[in-house]
């Protein structure tokens, strides 16, 4: 479901850090232009296999705990909407539309704590048997941002954590409470950054 409400907002407004839909370059950097905007549309195709060619980005590597080798990972940034404000933001993997033939990436969102120093899981599995990843980031206070990473991971050592073809899916959206960033929007895995300290589900 979450995959064709992505699909459908995309529909709507599709933007990234270039102002366009478009290949992900290695980190993306969410800033704060749509200070008017109740909801925005982010979408990136990112192509772990990809080193050289024509608009693809070599991406990263970093060994998170449990991955037995270092696994690629795209970076986002998100930030806060403005001091005083709040926004929250829903984030999510999926099947890339334009690469029907791509084998299902087992992606894992993780979130860097400030707090503690340490790389935290958002999410693995969006349900049982869903290998695609979801959850949503509350952020609230002056300058607050976070940085999460949408890595490629299995339980076992294995070429296909650097031949991950997947889209990543964000809705920042500025009309939402903190119950409904957080503990009240129906089960989603979720962390919030307010006034310096993290929670999360």
């Amino acid at each position: 479901m979450f995959k064709n409400s992505i699909r459908n907002a995309l529909g709507a407004a599709c933007l990234s850090f270039l102002g366009v839909c478009a290949h992900a370059q290695s980190g993306t950097f969410v800033t704060d232009p749509f200070s008017n905007t109740a909801t925005t549309s982010f979408n990136w195709y990112v192509d772990f296999a990809a080193n050289t060619l024509a608009s693809h980005y070599s991406e990263p590597t970093f060994t998170f705990t449990g991955t037995p080798a270092p696994v690629k990972y795209h970076s986002l940034q998100l930030t806060g909407y403005s001091p005083g404000a709040a926004v929250c933001y829903d984030i999510g993997t999926g099947h890339p539309e334009f690469v029907p033939g791509a084998v299902v990436a087992d992606t894992r969102i993780w979130y860097f704590n400030p707090n503690t120093q340490t790389w935290m899981v958002l999410n693995d599995d969006i349900a049982p048997g869903n290998l695609y990843s979801r959850g949503m980031v509350y952020l609230s206070g002056q300058l607050t941002n976070l940085v999460l990473r949408v890595a490629s991971f299995t339980n076992i050592q294995s070429e296909t954590y650097m031949l991950a073809h997947f889209q990543i899916g964000l809705l920042r959206q500025t009309n939402k409470t903190e119950a409904q960033c957080t503990t009240g929007n129906g089960g989603v895995p979720w962390v919030k950054y307010k006034d310096g300290v993290i929670t999360h589900s």
